[in-house]
């Protein structure tokens, strides 16, 4: 590319998306990942040797303008495209922000401009510090956003843009009629569940809001609903209300609330299993109603003890008796008290699979006419 009048950055950007189509890219990039890391240093510690501070101070107006010119202005260009592909207000929001700055690429560029003349030394002194205080200022920005955004959909005047906004982007042609299991989020966990489901034969309804993860679902056949889990409308449209049970694995805590909030209150008797992403969200997803939670951590660390104990020759039934006796101690005590209704489709469950037999008493038997706790049969 330098042969060619094009510079050797932009080959070397060519190179790594070559290098990364290939089998080993993984490997390759353990290989370059520490020298990255120090030419990363390298880098900005140059660009900070480049800065003159005197002239930051001189023209503090001019860059603070510029700064705010560059943020307002992405912001305003990049928000739009990102709803063009149909991503959500929330989502676009996000990568408007986040893409606000001026990217790395931008010091190259400027020193490329200044060497062949087409830049002043004052412009490209602009450049440098404008760039720089967009670079600090982005990680601020971005810790910021999520609060922001919590505010803004509770928020009366602006919480009907967000609802507005979260239509199913698409549906597939064809969704189960009834008695049908609602998985919200095709992620890892998503995936491993609807293979489970339809490995016995149970019909699903899949709802993400990704793009390539409903790809997956329209080549593999399964019903899908592209769109926002937490979105009225997205949860109509999948009809829960028809629905047997549904899980949610979102990876976003607000998300995995509303979600299970709005599912709810469309059907309030509705058997919903959650994964809680944090340990502190595990007592309030009891409290808003899920019949299940799940954490995800903790249940990895069971498998782990369990796998380790049974390779120090501890009995399989033993493992499993204590896992059990862990599990019911760290849930049942987040759990709220149960609804009665709640207790017998539990009961339900788990004498379906259960072997009965009726049995004939002898005429004169001690137990006739008692009840089962009076005769202490166990």
């Amino acid at each position: 590319t330098e042969y060619l009048g094009f510079s050797i950055e932009m080959g070397a950007f060519v190179a790594g998306l070559m290098i990364s189509e290939v089998e080993y890219a993984d490997q390759t990039l353990t290989y370059v990942e520490p020298l990255r890391d120090i030419f990363a240093s390298l880098f900005f510690v140059t660009i900070g040797m480049l800065i003159d501070p005197v002239f930051l101070w001189n023209h503090l107006e001019v860059i603070l303008g510029l700064v705010f010119i560059v943020f307002v202005g992405k912001f305003l260009i990049i928000t739009p495209i990102v709803r063009l592909f149909g991503y959500p207000l929330k989502t676009a929001l996000i990568a408007g922000l986040g893409l606000a700055q001026i990217g790395e690429f931008s010091f190259v560029l400027a020193s490329a401009g200044q060497a062949m003349g087409l830049v002043s030394r004052n412009v490209y002194l602009l450049i440098l510090g404008t760039t720089a205080v967009t670079l600090v200022l982005t990680p601020f920005v971005l810790r910021s956003v999520p609060q922001l955004l919590k505010w803004a959909e509770k928020f009366g005047p602006l919480q009907r843009y967000f609802d507005e906004t979260s239509q199913p982007v698409a549906i597939a042609e064809t969704l189960p009629e009834q008695n049908y299991v609602v998985v919200c989020g095709y992620g890892r966990v998503g995936r491993i569940l609807v293979k489970m489901l339809q490995s016995r034969n149970c019909s699903v309804v899949v709802i993400d809001e990704s793009e390539s993860r409903i790809q997956d679902c329209r080549m593999q056949g399964i019903p899908y609903i592209y769109g926002n889990a937490a979105s009225w409308h997205v949860l109509e449209a999948a009809r829960v209300e028809r629905a047997k049970a549904m899980a949610i694995a979102l990876p976003d805590p607000m998300s995995t609330r509303l979600c299970l909030k709005r599912a709810l209150e469309l059907v309030p008797d509705l058997d919903i299993v959650v994964r809680a992403n944090q340990d502190k969200d595990i007592e309030l997803l009891y409290q808003l109603g899920a019949w299940e939670v799940v954490q995800p951590e903790f249940e990895a660390s069971l498998e782990l003890s369990a796998h380790l104990l049974a390779g120090i020759g501890i009995s399989a039934t033993a493992i499993a008796r204590e896992v059990q006796q862990i599990r019911s101690s760290r849930y049942l005590e987040l759990r709220p008290p149960r609804e009665p209704l709640a207790v017998s489709r539990d009961l339900k469950v788990a004498v379906r699979d259960m072997n009965s037999e009726w049995y004939n008493l002898p005429s004169g038997s001690p137990i006739a006419s008692m009840t089962l706790e009076e005769t202490n049969l166990r």
